[in-house]
């Protein structure tokens, strides 16, 4: 049974709601999507024929916006693997390279894993010797009942077996067959997924449900991934039954820069393939043509996209909601200095000019000495928030995530913490992180 088969089976036992949110209005900004690889599409060859498929490479290549593939191994198909990628990578392809043990899909098998890791250990070197490849650690493991320590106390074993032969990044499925955003986004906060070059890959489909929330997916899901400081990237998404509304936030989430690629260039031999013959039924065919399916994956992947910032770029003044003060550097412009806060002025110590990142993160530069809000590598709750020369690090990344009545809470990309005023409420206090909560002390209004 084929992964959609399970999808459509556990949709008929799931009940919901449909609680879609609409996009917010757009400030008018368009970026190409962006993030760890471009976009693409997902091919199934070792389902078909021992995983001696033709490609139609030449009818993909006519095609540019198809720019990555995610090919999905099963165990004891190695050395066809290492055909597919040296043949991707001769046309010119990035490769995600996915371990797929199709009975494992969305299980809770911790074993199943640790599997998935060891053949990692056993195979990466091989296979690397036709082309590099981003490691997809497996296919949707971990199912809606995952928690975040369940899960994050799972990828950590396993992951720690791929470093022994990988240092790249790592793309993690979160669980529930890639839609329980909010579990691995707390499985990162709060610390049980430690590692901090990976990718978390949410799958995009009608069906999808985030059983933790009670709701089908929607954009806010997504925004609650961002902000857990990791990079993501929807690494499946097509049509199906269900309620999500899987093209709005298809559309959302690559307004986040987030990497689409779609479901899939060919495989599974039903409705979901871009090209016809499908492999199912004809794996060496040596002529395809585009099936009726595929401008519903393509037209996702292409293009310039209106992407929505919550804050438009600019300089503002950040007033604490529970004391009113503002966010200051008290006019110290050395690396590591500590930010304070101060009653509201007039001050170039006051005025931070917010930009953003090609993936969507913001940044915050004081006026005075030209340096940007960074955690500086503090992890934990308490610790003090600081200031740094411009760089590329996630420690100077921010999400800014509404927390209503025109405030934001500002989240760093590396801690996943708050910048807070720790209950202070003296000019001269320094800004503390906090884990993300209800509290008036981590809401920022941008004036």
């Amino acid at each position: 049974m084929n992964k959609h088969t399970l999808r459509a089976l556990s949709a008929l036992y799931l009940l919901g709601r449909s609680a879609i949110m609409a996009l917010v209005l757009s400030l008018g900004v368009t970026r190409s999507s962006g993030g760890i690889v471009p976009n693409g599409a997902n091919i199934q060859a070792s389902y078909y024929n021992s995983g001696n498929v033709n490609f139609g490479w030449s009818l993909m290549n006519a095609n540019s916006a198809i720019q990555t593939l995610r090919i999905e191994i099963e165990p004891g198909y190695e050395t066809q693997a290492k055909t597919w990628i040296a043949q991707a990578k001769s046309n010119g392809k990035t490769v995600i390279a996915t371990y797929h043990h199709w009975p494992d899909n969305g299980s809770d098998s911790v074993s199943a894993l640790t599997t998935a890791g060891s053949w990692w250990q056993s195979y990466y070197s091989a296979l690397t010797q036709s082309g590099s490849f981003t490691v997809n650690l497996m296919n949707e493991w971990g199912s809606h009942s995952q928690t975040a320590s369940s899960y994050g106390s799972a990828y950590n074993s396993a992951i720690s077996t791929v470093r022994k032969v990988y240092s790249g990044t790592i793309i993690c499925d979160i669980p529930g067959w890639g839609q329980e955003t909010n579990t691995a986004a707390l499985a990162v906060k709060n610390g049980y997924l430690s590692d901090s070059q990976i990718a978390l890959s949410t799958h995009i489909y009608p069906g999808a449900w985030n059983q933790a929330l009670n709701h089908w997916l929607q954009t806010s899901d997504l925004d609650d991934l961002a902000a857990a400081g990791r990079s993501c990237i929807v690494g499946e998404f097509g049509t199906g039954s269900g309620s999500a509304d899987w093209s709005g936030l298809v559309d959302y989430a690559k307004g986040k820069g987030f990497p689409l690629i779609g479901w899939a260039w060919n495989g599974d031999g039903a409705s979901l393939n871009m090209v016809s013959p499908s492999w199912a039924s004809s794996p060496t065919a040596t002529s395809f043509t585009k099936s009726s399916y595929f401008s519903t994956i393509y037209d996702k992947l292409g293009g310039s996209v209106v992407i929505t910032y919550p804050v438009a770029a600019g300089t503002y003044q950040l007033v604490n909601r529970a004391d009113g003060k503002a966010l200051d550097n008290l006019g110290v412009t050395t690396d590591g200095a500590p930010v304070a806060q101060w009653t509201v002025g007039s001050s170039n110590n006051q005025r931070w000019v917010v930009s953003y990142t090609s993936d969507g993160y913001a940044k915050l530069k004081c006026v005075t000495g030209g340096k940007y809000l960074d955690s500086i590598n503090h992890t934990g709750n308490g610790s003090q928030v600081a200031q740094w020369s411009s760089g590329n690090s996630y420690n100077q990344q921010w999400t800014l995530v509404s927390a209503g009545n025109g405030y934001f809470k500002i989240i760093n990309r590396t801690n996943g913490l708050c910048l807070d005023t720790g209950a202070q409420t003296a000019n001269g206090a320094v800004m503390q992180f906090w884990g993300s909560g209800s509290s008036t002390n981590q809401q920022w209004k941008f004036q």
